[in-house]
């Protein structure tokens, strides 16, 4: 495996940490500021384009991180276009 798509993974594995964290922290305060969360992703996506990450897999399994944690239904109520099928 060359060392690139290590650095790739572990780049994916650090952004996934920095958004669970963010996301996660934007629901134990309170109603979400939506405002920060589509920041929050646009810096993400960002990211996720500067380290050669594909968006649309890391998005899904993004989404899978925080249903599991009971995030992504708070961060749905509060707006549908936060974290929706890849198009956010």
């Amino acid at each position: 495996m060359a060392l690139e798509l290590w650095f790739r993974e572990d780049a994916r594995h650090a952004l996934l940490t920095v958004a669970v964290a963010s996301l996660g922290a934007a629901v134990g305060h309170g109603s979400p500021d939506v405002s920060y969360c589509r920041g929050t992703l646009d810096a993400l996506r960002a990211s996720c384009c500067a380290f050669g990450v594909p968006w649309a897999p890391f998005l899904a399994e993004l989404r899978g991180i925080l249903a599991a944690g009971d995030v992504l239904a708070t961060l749905d109520a509060s707006s549908s276009v936060v974290v929706v099928d890849g198009r956010s």
